[in-house]
């Protein structure tokens, strides 16, 4: 799992909003669309929600996308260094894979 801070304002399918600046923990999916949702778990809320990861962490520039694009070495959601197709060791998929590049 990751710590994080929402750098936006997040409103899920049942209507609670989650504040920008809220600390949440994220942790990988595996299975179908693995590369494009995470878990996502609140502190005070007995949910676990599911959110794309464009929503909770703020993404890369495009400038870096193509760096990583080029370079063959990318980084992970979960701020790994690692190939441009693959996955952290925590399960994390790369960037590049998460905004659909690859």
């Amino acid at each position: 799992m990751k710590t994080i801070t929402l750098f936006k304002d997040l409103t899920m399918k049942n209507g609670i909003v989650l504040k920008k600046g809220t600390r949440a923990q994220i942790s990988p999916i595996k299975g179908t669309y693995s590369d494009r949702i995470c878990n996502l778990f609140i502190d005070g809320h007995d949910t676990i929600y599911k959110a794309g990861y464009p929503s909770v962490i703020k993404q890369p520039s495009v400038t870096s996308l193509m760096r990583w694009s080029e370079d063959g070495i990318c980084k992970s959601v979960g701020g790994k260094r690692i190939e441009p197709d693959g996955y952290d060791s925590d399960g994390f998929p790369s960037w590049l894979l998460v905004m659909g590049m690859i």
